[in-house]
């Protein structure tokens, strides 16, 4: 459990959020079970206030928070509704989490005795009472985690086809919001590697790199054989460092190149002659001198500036020319590998696995070689 301290939005939350901290942080200091830590969160309430976030490790931990909450904030009216949900979570048969776990009950009133959540709505909170959620935001830690350098949430579970990450997890494990983001080591990252960069962390634009206008698809749907591989390498050819942007669909993805000149192979074009001599030369005359920023002639070893070319138009030119796809249909081969039939690039392995290897996920990992 880990707290931070933060201003409160008004004089009731605050008091919920000074309970809030000191039940989380005795929780900690006394070896107790409630799993949970409070951190920021990016999101504000309805007046632009911010709201705490909470993470919790599970169902248990929101009931023990609730149920302590109320005996801070509530005594006298949690000294009877705490028997009525304890009674109604045995009618129940005991509700997921513990009784406290969800506060709504069915048809409540501040004197009326409640039915469980199954019962006709509408499902309230008692009048008197709290829940954690009503002035801060839950979530759990399989879902959620914290950004290492200023402490605020991030979700990190996808919960639409759309989703895209507002972090980077690093290869130690530690998590950067987009706030907190080290742009340039994010950019060299992704740079000529085979992985889409997150624009929504990072917009490649703000640091040097062009969008170059041709989409592309790979995916198993037909004619989706793009291939990002081939791709850089026809633009690294020509000189170009290049990274990739776009989304991922359920069975495809689309994506997008951008490229800036390789300080190393100058603009991608040596000049057709030496400005310094009256030697004519040829493109393998020249050697591109990354200090100088130009190309030197190796007959009198003077350096020739010349103009940089567009980079995007450039990528155009060689994608239009050069190997861009796959040597095969991903969505056609298969389709001949799911009916059964011989693919020279899809094999199709059928494997029996029990309930406990799926939940371990252990089959996703292949066999050991």
């Amino acid at each position: 459990m880990s707290t931070t301290e933060r201003d409160a939005p008004d004089m009731a939350t605050a008091e919920k959020f000074k309970v809030l901290s000191a039940i989380l942080r005795a929780s900690d200091e006394d070896d107790e079970s409630i799993e949970a830590r409070l951190v920021n969160d990016d999101e504000a309430d309805e007046e632009g206030n911010p709201k705490p976030f909470v993470i919790v490790s599970n169902w248990e931990a929101l009931s023990v928070i609730n149920d302590k909450l109320n005996a801070a904030l509530a005594p006298e009216a949690w000294k009877g509704w705490r028997i009525v949900y304890i009674a109604v979570d045995k009618d129940a048969g005991g509700r997921t989490g513990g009784p406290f776990a969800d506060m709504r009950l069915s048809g409540s009133t501040s004197d009326t005795p409640c039915a469980p959540t199954e019962g006709p709505s509408p499902y309230l909170v008692p009048e008197g009472l709290f829940a954690i959620d009503s002035f801060a935001t839950t979530g759990f830690d399989d879902e959620h985690d914290v950004c290492s350098g200023c402490n605020t949430v991030v979700r990190t579970s996808p919960d639409s086809y759309g989703w895209q990450p507002r972090f980077h997890r690093h290869s130690d494990g530690d998590v950067s919001c987009a706030k907190c983001l080290d742009a340039p080591d994010y950019l060299d990252a992704h740079t000529n590697k085979n992985r889409m960069l997150n624009d929504g962390l990072v917009n490649p634009a703000d640091h040097g790199w062009t969008k170059v206008d041709v989409d592309f698809e790979n995916g198993l749907h037909p004619g989706q054989n793009d291939d990002p591989r081939a791709i850089m390498k026809t633009l690294q050819d020509i000189g170009l460092d290049v990274l990739f942007t776009g989304e991922r669909g359920q069975f495809d993805t689309r994506f997008a190149p951008w490229v800036r000149w390789d300080e190393a192979m100058g603009n991608g074009t040596a000049p057709e002659s030496c400005s310094l001599c009256d030697e004519n030369g040829t493109n393998e005359t020249f050697e591109w001198d990354t200090d100088d920023k130009g190309w030197v002639c190796d007959s009198c070893g003077g350096t020739t500036m010349t103009e940089t070319r567009d980079p995007a138009v450039a990528a155009k030119e060689a994608l239009e020319k050069g190997t861009t796809k796959l040597p095969y249909d991903p969505g056609t081969e298969t389709a001949k590998a799911l009916r059964g039939e011989h693919s020279d690039y899809v094999k199709m392995t059928v494997t029996t696995i029990t309930p406990e290897q799926f939940v371990s996920g252990e089959w996703t990992k292949g066999e050991k070689k």
